[in-house]
């Protein structure tokens, strides 16, 4: 069995939106990995409380934590930009986890945003799902854990549900949890932040250090995000 977390970033609303792109992002463990994968990210957030600061406990929100406030959990923006760097450099060396990631263009999209996120993900995600490193879990069973506000889709639409599960047996609907409580969908929201940025820049992420965390964050990925538009 595999274990999907999702988490978003923008939000799925055309009209006087501020974002013009809405990105899910997926961290994919399989059963067998699972604990090892969240050891190493505990084992992360305790080093960036020994170095930095960063309470073991708190939450990594994105948006917030690379944003332009001067401080924020405690953290000054340099700070809190290299602990983002520590982050994304453990997870390039992290054994047993895989990325992936969406990004629909919502001024060309036609049809509900959030169904054609989650249907092209999970497209993206099916084909990759079998044997991987550390172990090799043969099941192509995926489990799908995401942020329980914008990123669950609770009613997808009929075509978008059949297409979620012809190419992976989903194992139930997708689930909500609060990412406050969990490190791997910290980490997906993250990801889903950096490649939004990726795409449209905001103010802060027009400097080069900020710039550097998307290049890092790119990384991770074997191509550039594709855009939907339709």
């Amino acid at each position: 069995m595999h274990v999907m977390f999702v988490d978003e970033s923008g939000d799925v609303g055309a009209v006087r939106s501020p974002t013009r792109h809405f990105v899910l992002s997926a961290v994919v463990v399989d059963h067998v990995g699972w604990a090892e994968v969240g050891d190493e990210l505990r084992s992360m957030r305790a080093r960036l409380c020994a170095v930095f600061g960063l309470a073991e406990g708190a939450e990594i929100h994105a948006s917030e934590f690379l944003g332009g406030s001067p401080l924020h959990l405690g953290l000054d923006l340099r700070r809190r930009y290299l602990c983002v760097l520590q982050i994304l450099r453990t997870l390039r060396h992290l054994r047993g986890a895989r990325f992936a990631r969406v990004a629909v263009d919502k001024a060309e999209a036609e049809g509900g945003v959030l169904d054609l996120a989650w249907g092209e993900l999970l497209h993206e995600v099916s084909w990759d799902l079998g044997p991987g490193p550390p172990t090799g879990c043969p099941s192509r069973g995926l489990l799908v854990v995401c942020d329980h506000h914008a990123a669950l889709p609770y009613r997808p639409s009929g075509p978008v549900l059949a297409r979620m599960h012809a190419g992976a047996p989903l194992l139930d609907h997708p689930f909500g949890r609060d990412s406050r409580d969990n490190l791997m969908l910290q980490v997906a929201d993250l990801l889903a932040y950096l490649t939004r940025q990726s795409i449209e820049p905001g103010v802060h992420f027009r400097r080069s250090r900020s710039r550097a965390l998307v290049r890092e964050s790119e990384r991770l990925f074997a191509q550039p995000c594709r855009v939907i538009a339709a």
